[in-house]
């Protein structure tokens, strides 16, 4: 069973996924080939953290949780640096991103966290996200 921070976090992943794919729906249909390039990334990125949280849900070691997490980080912060470069670019509206861009921050800073915590945790078992955040 899952624990109430475990939902939470692969919750808020799946939601920034579901926003990042109508970012990029958004911005297919502009006519730009660096935008829609941009958008590749960002879709793979974006919606990569949210899978890979799941499967640390069923990870089959603490080593294996710890990488799922791993991953899980390093998409966060390659989806906010899409959509950094989105704004920087003047691509899309900055006050259209704004939210997607904390939304990555803190997915960022929540996964290293687990990180962190599963590292130091001394059971070998398969560590549940824990989240003091």
């Amino acid at each position: 069973m899952l624990n109430v921070k475990q939902r939470d976090i692969q919750d808020r992943a799946f939601e920034f996924s579901c926003r990042v794919v109508r970012l990029t729906e958004h911005i297919f249909r502009r006519r730009s080939l660096a935008a829609r390039a941009i958008a590749r990334q960002l879709l793979g990125a974006g919606t990569s953290v949210g899978a890979n949280l799941e499967e640390a849900s069923a990870a089959q070691s603490k080593p294996d949780f710890i990488s799922k997490c791993s991953i899980a980080a390093k998409e966060a912060r390659e989806a906010r640096y899409w959509l950094r470069l989105l704004v920087a670019c003047k691509l899309v509206d900055a006050k259209r991103l704004s939210p997607l861009v904390i939304e990555a921050g803190e997915l960022v800073a929540i996964t290293t966290t687990i990180v962190k915590n599963a590292a130091k945790s001394k059971s070998r078992a398969t560590t549940p996200f824990n989240i003091q955040h």
